[in-house]
This record gives C-alpha cells, sequence and structure tokens, in this order.
C-alpha cells in the first residue's frame, strides 16, 4: 500500500503579534531564523479516536553560507572567507490528543542549537563564533479532519488553527571579540537569526492531507 502525506507549507500562515510597539529598521542580508513545523503532523493523526494519545519527535538542521544581494550571489564571499556561517539544529518534540474520530489538539515543544561565524561581528580582525541553545517557541492548536476518517480512509484533509507563545529566549547573548575598548571582548545579544525565540505571539493556520 502507497502513501502519501504531503504537507503544504505554503499553506501555512503566521501571524507574529508584538506585546509593545518597537521602531523597525530596514535590514539586508539577514539569514532566516529556524522555526518549529506545524504540529502534530504525522500520518497517524488521522487514525486517534477518543482519549487516544500521540508522541513524537523530529528533528532537522540547516547550515546557511551564501550570500545573495537581490538575485545576484555574491560568491567572492566565500573566497576571500568574509561569508557568515550558521549551523542551526532543532528538536521538535510533539504530543496529539484524540478529542473525537475527527477532533484534536497538538503541542510542539521545540529546542534549538545554534552557532553562527563572522568576521564582521568581531572586530572584522578575525573569525570568532557566537552560541545560542534551549527551547524555542511552543506551539499548540486544534485541527479538524474534514472527511469522516472511517468512512474516508483512503484519503482526507485536516484544517487547523493553534497559537504560537513566546516562550524561548529573544535576548540570548555570548561574548564577542575585538569590539569593546582597545579591542576588548563584550557581551552582546546574538544575531536574530540564530535567537531561539522572537518575544512575540503568534496565530497559526495550516492544513495537511493524505492520501493512502
Amino acid at each position: 500500500m502507497k502513501i502519501l502525506h504531503a504537507k503544504l507549507l505554503l499553506g501555512s500562515m503566521l501571524i507574529t503579534l508584538s506585546i509593545n510597539p518597537i521602531a523597525l529598521n530596514a535590514q539586508g542580508c539577514v539569514a532566516i531564523r529556524h522555526f518549529s513545523s506545524c504540529v502534530g503532523n504525522s500520518l497517524e493523526n488521522n487514525l486517534l479516536g477518543n482519549g487516544d494519545l500521540q508522541i513524537g519527535m523530529n528533528y532537522r538542521y540547516f547550515k546557511s553560507f551564501r550570500h545573495f544581494r537581490g538575485t545576484e550571489e555574491e560568491s567572492d564571499r566565500v573566497t576571500n572567507n568574509t561569508e557568515v556561517i550558521n549551523h542551526s539544529h532543532a528538536w521538535d518534540f510533539f504530543l496529539t490528543y484524540g478529542i473525537s474520530d475527527r477532533f484534536y489538539t497538538s503541542i510542539t515543544i521545540p529546542t534549538v542549537i545554534n552557532a553562527r561565524s563572522s568576521l564582521y561581528e568581531h572586530g572584522r580582525e578575525e573569525r570568532n563564533s557566537t552560541f545560542s541553545r534551549g527551547l524555542a517557541d511552543i506551539r499548540a492548536r486544534v485541527g479538524y479532519w474534514l472527511l469522516d476518517p472511517i468512512k474516508h480512509s483512503g484519503g482526507n484533509m485536516a484544517v487547523g488553527i493553534g497559537i504560537k507563545l513566546p516562550t524561548g529566549n529573544y535576548n540570548a547573548t555570548d561574548i564577542f571579540y575585538n569590539v569593546g575598548p582597545e579591542g576588548s571582548p563584550e557581551v552582546r545579544p546574538v544575531d536574530q537569526s540564530i535567537q531561539p525565540g522572537d518575544g512575540g505571539f503568534g496565530l497559526t493556520v495550516d492544513f495537511s492531507f493524505i492520501k493512502k
């Protein structure tokens, strides 16, 4: 039996709401910050009955080091050893509970370990690294299978709505070298791309489908 499971990321929407108003300034060349995947995204969701429980975990890793200006890659950054290198590891632990044959609720608890290597953040004299780790932003949601799982065991589609909580540290710090008086090291917030959290509440809307 062939099973097709597609998670349509374009069908997911995350809206982050800031608690306090802040001034925003335009930036260039900012690496994306790692975030947890949609919660409760395994195939067995449509098989959960009232009171059933499912526990799972997934792991993701990515490395970013290429720089672009618009659509043009600045390949000389790698050649000249001036590129910024991010290594991001993420573990998502999720729990899904069947409220009924069609309704379910899920929670995802993400943890991260990040490293960022650069020249320009350390006085442009030598390459050094900064690190962050810990709990990221927890997500919880409720979902609903549009078709009766018993009558439509060959395929189904679910829609869900949830909330993202600001549980991850959004002001993690580390040591930056050659930046203080007379080139001394200083403790500063790490780049936003390796902060475990973003400091805001969020709403999520997602959908997924299965085909057997």
